[in-house]
């Protein structure tokens, strides 16, 4: 016979909705990290003094995402949050689209 699984305590299961909230934030911070950092390289920068500024844009956005992870850890962000980070993928994929759109006219 089997026995039936214990319940989840509220003290566990906050914890849990803690942890999903630092993760889909840590995703979200740095899924923008990486949209900033790939419309520097579509953007081509003329000047080579710039051609760090994605890598910086990218390296700036990670303190938000360890920060922001523990302020965003309620239920109802976190459902909002993952639905952002979906987002954000399907505008990178856009803007890939339109860097190789682009590319065709130089």
């Amino acid at each position: 016979m089997r026995s039936r699984p214990k319940p989840i305590s509220e003290e566990t299961e906050t914890e849990c909705i803690k942890l999903a909230g630092i993760v889909a934030s840590f995703t979200v911070w740095f899924l923008i990290g990486l949209t900033l950092a790939s419309i520097g390289l579509v953007a081509n920068w003329p000047d080579k003094e710039l051609g760090f500024l994605p890598v910086l844009m990218f390296l700036a956005v990670l303190p938000l995402a360890l920060s922001g992870g523990y302020f965003l850890w309620m239920r109802r962000f976190a459902g909002f949050i993952i639905r952002v980070g979906a987002m954000l993928v399907e505008m990178m994929s856009w803007l890939r689209f339109l860097g190789s759109f682009w590319r065709i006219f130089d």
